[in-house]
This record gives structure tokens, sequence and C-alpha cells, in this order.
């Protein structure tokens, strides 16, 4: 099953049963105008990140935000991108992050950290504050495996908690991943 099937299969899911609410959400697809600036600023940007926003104009998993546009309530990307540089203005790796279009904040943690696409399309987890661009931890090596793996699948545990993952941390989303068979049970991560 792949991301798409995936999402569709959790959406109907959540429509009959109440118990994701709070880990799981889908707003409806973006502007084409935003895909189209999207796509002109960020030429490297993947195709399954836009296919992604065509179907949701960002989204929750469990304690990760995936940005949009900023027209459905989820933040928007070139928000974020901004906001970013003139944050860490004063980190000199950051300083020209909104003005050189090589990297595209496409999420973050409930903890702060963001997520990253960078140009050969990696996703990456980093921490603003204490990491340069280059130094993240790479996730997926493309937003569908982002989706497929780390989010909806087996590799969950590796997002929030790389090599420490324990049964403790099981919450309604994850016995949802293990229900569907996409994070089998008793494999960490």
């Amino acid at each position: 099953m792949n991301w798409q099937e995936k999402l569709e299969t959790t959406r109907r899911f959540c429509e009959h049963d109440e118990s994701l609410d709070i880990y799981f959400e889908l707003a409806d697809g973006a502007p084409e105008e935003f895909l189209a600036t999207l796509r002109d600023r960020f030429p490297f940007v993947d195709d399954d990140y836009l296919t992604f926003l065509k179907i949701s104009d960002g989204a929750s998993f469990d304690m990760c935000t995936l940005f949009g546009s900023g027209c459905s309530g989820y933040r928007g990307v070139i928000a974020e991108i901004e906001s970013l540089g003139e944050d860490l203005e004063d980190i000199p790796e950051w300083e020209n992050v909104a003005v050189e279009n090589q990297l595209i904040p496409i999420g973050k943690t409930a903890g702060g950290d963001g997520l990253l696409m960078m140009p050969d399309r990696r996703i990456v987890i980093i921490d603003y504050i204490h990491e340069v661009p280059g130094e993240g931890r790479t996730l997926a090596y493309a937003f569908s495996q982002l989706l497929d793996d780390v989010f909806m699948g087996p590799n969950f545990g590796t997002l929030l908690y790389p090599d420490k993952w324990a049964a403790d941390d099981e919450n309604g989303w994850t016995r949802y991943l293990h229900k569907q068979g996409w994070w089998p049970e008793g494999t960490g991560n």
C-alpha cells in the first residue's frame, strides 16, 4: 500500500472513528497557484510533495505537522522560510536561507525541530538553534518515503525517538499503525 492509499484509508477510518482526532488531520487541497509558485521558487521540489499538497494543504501526523500554502489553517511554506530568514539571521549559516531557496521547510515537530526538503529531495529533521542546514538527520530520501515509511510506516519510531523507541511511547497513532500492519508490532524502529 503506498502513501496515497494509506492517507485515504486513514481518512475513511477517521470518518467513523474519533480515536485518531488528536493524531491525524488532513486539510482540503492547496490552491493551484500555490503549487505553481512552489515549483517556480523551488525547482527541486519533489513531485510527490506537490501531489500531497493537491490532496491536503497541510496535515497533522501524531506530533508532526506538514505545512501547506497557509490558506487552510496550517502554516505556509513561504511564510515559514521567510520567518526562518528573520529569526535566524544572526547565525551565518542561516542568514540567506530565505533568499537562496536551497531548502524547503515542509513541516515541524511538536518540539520545534524543522522538517526540511533539501535540493537532493532528502527530508531531514533539524534543531534550528543547534544545527545548521547540512547537519540535519536524514529521515527519508524522498517525500513519498517520509509519508509511507516514517509518518505511516515501520520507521515511525525513528522520527522522534531515534535508537530509543520503547513500548511506553505507544499512543493512539502508533497503535493504529500497528493495527493496520504498517508498523509491525515488536519491530521497534
